[in-house]
């Protein structure tokens, strides 16, 4: 059972010490980078629990409701279509305008920013740049692209790496999957967890691998 919230991010010590340096820093806009199922949108919940609450508590009410997107302070933002418009990127804006309705500063986390169109990196940045007090925005992408470059100059960037086939297999062993399925699975999955977790309670795989 995890006792603090950075066990929700296995495989990470890197990217997991310097959040935990940044948690009582005063930067405000943050950049998570690195491949898909890296752990990185765990890590970016973490990382927000600890921001709005204080306390990495993983058994705390706050890092709960966190945990499954229903925390009023922490605000997650998904794309719609195919990239991050300037209308979903004013939306960002017009939310982080806002006063916390409960703690005493609020986080929003922007998932695949690497697919933001330039007329909403344009919106954001001086957002970004000039952010409301109390506001922390954290930012995730798989890589940085052109359209990025300045929005990645403004922030405080954390690196993440693919997760070894170790990490995966131990990842899905504790939670109740076959030794023999979880490093089948991980070694498919070529270190995305996220992948390694459907495919590990697919029955087909096997029969798929041996064919």
């Amino acid at each position: 059972m995890s006792t603090t919230v950075w066990d929700w991010v296995p495989g990470q010590a890197r990217a997991v010490e310097r959040l935990r340096g940044l948690a009582g820093s005063a930067v405000q806009s943050y950049l998570l980078v690195g491949p898909q199922g890296c752990g990185k949108e765990r890590a970016a919940r973490a990382f927000a629990a600890v921001l709005v609450s204080g306390s990495d508590d993983a058994a705390g009410r706050v890092a709960g409701l966190v945990a499954r997107g229903e925390y009023p302070d922490v605000h997650e933002v998904w794309r719609e279509g195919a990239a991050v418009d300037a209308e979903e990127a004013e939306e960002i804006v017009r939310a982080s305008a806002t006063t916390p309705l409960e703690a005493a500063r609020k986080a929003i986390v922007v998932h695949e920013v690497h697919l933001m169109k330039d007329s909403a990196a344009v919106r954001l940045l001086k957002t970004i740049e000039e952010p409301s007090p109390g506001v922390a925005f954290i930012l995730l992408a798989d890589q940085i692209t052109p359209t990025m470059t300045t929005i990645h100059s403004r922030c405080a960037t954390i690196a993440f790496g693919a997760l070894d086939d170790a990490v995966v297999t131990a990842e899905l062993v504790r939670e109740g999957h076959g030794r023999e399925a979880a490093e089948r699975a991980a070694r498919a999955a070529a270190g995305n967890l996220e992948r390694a977790r459907l495919l590990a309670a697919d029955r087909g795989l096997a029969e798929r691998l041996d064919a």
